[in-house]
């Protein structure tokens, strides 16, 4: 009578990184705050250069209280405005198609590296699984159409992100026009801004990338 021997499973070394992918996610979030940082300085630029007036101590003080500046814009100058830093911020995300965005690359290869160790586990468990090659799995029309509802949900999370991304900066460049606010005080929105947008892409990163 043949013997059954009963393997067992193969224990990642790390409960929170179990098929080492924190190295594509500290890329990938290095990538991703990079893209942040040249949004705010894209933003910052376009307030330095936007056309203003000084305020003279001669100005009426209780309607100009700390304001720095005054602009001279008015609704078409504002829409332009908008406009171009939404579309310095979906180019600089690069999500316009979901076939080839910069994160892609990243989430493509957890996939790999997730299913290989799967694979390698439970094969190493059950030769009747090993039989079937982890080629063969991963060219199956099932493994594809999986990965790729995966890879979508990830992308429309991004463009969510983004959007709120848009949103919330351009809010920030609108309260700083209407107030007359120094540069100073648009850095230090923008930074603090941008540091909550960066909190998000770092939850994005790890979540997807690790499960």
């Amino acid at each position: 009578m043949q013997r059954v021997t009963t393997r067992l499973p193969i224990i990642p070394r790390s409960k929170k990184d179990p098929t080492r992918q924190m190295r594509f996610v500290r890329s990938a979030e290095s990538i991703l705050e990079e893209k942040l940082r040249n949004i705010r300085d894209y933003i910052i630029e376009l307030y330095r250069n936007l056309p203003r007036a000084t305020i003279e101590a001669n100005h009426d003080a209780s309607l100009l209280a700390n304001r720095t500046y005054i602009f001279d814009l008015n609704e078409y100058d504002m829409r332009a405005i908008h406009n171009a830093v939404n579309s310095f911020v979906e180019d600089e995300l690069d999500l316009r198609d979901a076939s080839s965005w910069f994160f892609d690359e990243y989430i493509a290869e957890s996939y790999r590296r997730g299913t290989t160790a799967e694979f390698v586990n439970i094969a190493a468990q059950s030769e009747l699984y090993a039989s079937n090659t982890l080629g063969r799995r991963m060219m199956s029309d099932a493994y594809r159409k999986r990965v790729a509802l995966v890879r979508y949900r990830v992308f429309e999370e991004m463009q969510g992100f983004t959007a709120t991304t848009r949103k919330n900066l351009g809010r920030v460049l609108s309260d700083a026009i209407a107030n007359g606010s120094s540069i100073q005080d648009l850095m230090k929105e923008i930074q603090r801004q941008t540091g909550v947008e960066q909190s998000r892409a770092r939850r994005i990163a790890r979540s997807e990338i690790t499960t």
